[in-house]
């Protein structure tokens, strides 16, 4: 896209729009200490309708991790549409709850110290666990 000419396509906002989300977000001025960060991580209980001790490797790929004091913080960026539901966005908070599980088994840092949360860029909302 030539000289910052954005576009919108199939009715996702112009990324314009999403850099001025971005930029107004509490995250804007924050230095992440990850990006991108894939964790494969074996749970036995991931699958809750398989025998317990079978484990299973759940790949995650966290957008950002930040640290916030004492505390880590897991950001999800998302460009579709928030949950319109109460079990859409237990479904989503489901993959937050798997980072977290994942970010601890890897770094040691304990789950209750973890927060996560979805970004919702185009309609600037926050969903937090």
């Amino acid at each position: 896209l030539l000289h910052g000419a954005l576009y919108a396509f199939h009715g996702v906002p112009a990324l314009d729009d999403l850099r001025a989300h971005f930029l107004a977000s509490e995250w804007a001025d924050l230095q992440p200490i990850e990006v991108e960060v894939e964790i494969d991580v074996a749970l036995d209980d991931l699958l809750p309708d398989e025998p317990a001790g079978r484990p299973h490797i759940a790949i995650c790929k966290l957008d950002a991790v930040y640290r916030r004091g004492e505390r880590i913080e897991i950001v999800d960026w998302k460009t579709g549409r928030p949950p319109r539901t109460a079990v859409e966005r237990e479904e989503r908070l489901a993959q937050l709850r798997l980072y977290r599980r994942a970010y601890e088994a890897r770094s040691g840092v304990p789950a209750d110290l973890i927060d996560v949360a979805l970004y919702y860029v185009a309609d600037d909302l926050i969903i937090r666990d």
